[in-house]
This record gives structure tokens, C-alpha cells and sequence, in this order.
């Protein structure tokens, strides 16, 4: 049997850095995604997270992060969001990521990718 989680996500539609709209996202209710493009970003993400009082955050990161970094930088996200892409790439992401930490969600935009994410170890998905 297949069930469904109901909850809400808030990210940034240009995938950049927002923490402001993930704490805001958090007081409301939801969960916010906070998206990363370097590694340079992760410690100062950390601490501004901490200062807004972000209890429950998932993470997006670029396809240049490395899940040793995110741990190395005392982050803890509640989950991963790990883009399929559509390649050999998108899947080796997600295995890498679900190796590393728990929970992953892989990001697909087809069946093929999701029973893939699935495979590589994401356990949920979104569209």
C-alpha cells in the first residue's frame, strides 16, 4: 500500500539562497527547502538558519556539493532534495546522497525517473 504525506514545501523558484523565505516558511507551518550552489555557502547558511530559529529545513544542493561537506559543516537537514536530471548523473546523486544521509527525496519529472530515484535510494519523491 502506497500512502501519501501531505505537507507543504516553500523554495525559492530560482534556486537561490533564501533563507529569509525558509524561516518564513517555517513559521507558517510548512517546510522551507533551502538550495546551496557552493560549499563556501554551507557554514554561513548554518549560522543563519540558527539565528532565524529554523528548526525543520529540507536542503537542495547543487550538483557540486558533496555530502561529506554538508556533514563536515554541522548541517542537519530534516531531508535531501536531490535532483534526478535525467541522466546516469542524477542517478549516481542520489545514491551517493542516500549513502550519506537520511531521509532523500529525489526531484523527478517522469515515471522512468521516479522508479530510478527510487532504485538509487531516494525514499519519496516530488514532482
Amino acid at each position: 500500500m502506497v500512502t501519501a504525506a501531505r505537507r507543504v514545501l516553500v523554495a525559492d523558484p530560482f534556486r537561490r539562497t533564501n533563507p529569509r523565505l525558509v524561516a518564513a516558511a517555517s513559521r507558517a507551518g510548512g517546510v522551507g527547502v533551502i538550495d546551496v550552489a557552493t560549499t563556501d555557502e554551507l557554514t554561513e547558511i548554518t549560522a543563519e538558519l540558527s539565528r532565524r530559529a529554523v528548526a525543520s529545513w529540507w536542503l537542495r544542493p547543487a550538483a557540486g556539493i558533496d555530502p561529506a561537506a554538508v556533514a563536515a559543516a554541522g548541517l542537519e537537514p530534516e531531508a535531501v532534495l536531490v535532483d534526478h536530471d535525467g541522466g546516469d548523473d542524477g542517478v549516481a546523486r542520489i545514491e551517493a546522497w542516500s549513502q550519506a544521509v537520511h531521509p532523500v527525496v529525489g526531484q523527478v519529472v517522469s515515471r522512468t525517473e521516479a522508479t530510478e530515484a527510487i532504485a538509487a535510494g531516494a525514499q519519496a519523491l516530488v514532482g
